[in-house]
């Protein structure tokens, strides 16, 4: 019965992951862009990262995360974080037609449908385990975040060779979850709670949805309101899986479809 169910939790799965042709496109597309924003003299170097780079992507929400690493020497390296969003995305307009201010990031509509998100970086020096520190604007564009790309790349790269293939499917699970109920919980938070809950084994999928709502609604840097909406769907989870388990399969997925959709 648990094969089962398993079965069904890895349909629904491939239903929103990315074809691997959806996602070279869309890193083509990034890549194109991150050549033209080299060319600029502001502009030391782009990294592609994110979702669509650490391979935990999803259909319908996920798009490309660019980081242009601003020039040191440039006068840009020394403007607030509000004006660099704002110069960044006036450079981008100057080669792409479809460009808007989305939080701390310039969001780019390429011609073939693809969405960037291009974050301006500046370097601020080394972290302890070698890999490049950057300052980026906070989401409210008033001041400042400390941003190491490398350092999430290196993490879901260990933990997915420790736990294996549901790890990816967990958090592209959870990231539907979280896109089509008000984004309560940003990706890279989700990949974080993902590393942070399961160190050497992961249970069957269902226990790891509960396992990882759990996890999302006990931080204790969450206000009550906002940790409410992980509890109540644990409670959900909860509730879908014993009644699987007690042979009420009927119900079962119609309280899985109240978390992740119809599709489901």
């Amino acid at each position: 019965m648990a094969d089962e169910l398993s079965d069904r939790f890895n349909a629904f799965i491939r239903k929103i992951t990315l074809s691997d042709g959806e996602r070279h496109e869309a890193l083509k597309q990034g890549l194109l862009l991150a050549q033209k924003l080299e060319r600029r003299p502001e502009i030391q170097k782009c990294l592609i990262t994110g979702s669509m780079a650490r391979k935990t992507a999803i259909r319908k929400y996920s798009d490309v995360d660019l980081v242009a690493v601003i020039e040191k020497e440039d006068s840009l390296s020394q403007a607030g974080s509000a004006d660099l969003v704002r110069a960044l995305s006036g450079i981008l307009r100057e080669t792409e037609s479809q460009v808007q201010v989305s939080e701390n990031a310039a969001r780019v509509r390429t011609a073939d449908g693809v969405t960037v998100d291009v974050l301006a970086a500046i370097q601020t020096g080394i972290s302890s385990a070698s890999e490049d520190e950057y300052r980026i604007s906070s989401s409210n564009r008033k001041g400042w975040e400390r941003y190491a790309p490398e350092e999430q790349n290196r993490r879901i790269r260990e933990s997915a060779a420790v736990l294996g293939d549901d790890f990816k499917k967990l958090i592209r699970l959870i990231k539907w979850w979280s896109k089509s109920n008000g984004h309560p919980i940003s990706s890279y938070e989700i990949e974080s709670a993902a590393c942070q809950a399961f160190s050497m084994r992961m249970p069957e999928m269902a226990q790891a949805v509960i396992d990882m709502y759990e996890y999302m609604g006990g931080s204790n840097c969450r206000p009550l309101p906002e940790m409410s909406i992980f509890i109540e769907a644990k409670e959900v989870a909860e509730e879908a899986y014993s009644s699987w388990q007690s042979g009420n399969k009927k119900e079962s997925v119609q309280l899985w479809g109240r978390l992740f959709g119809e599709q489901f």
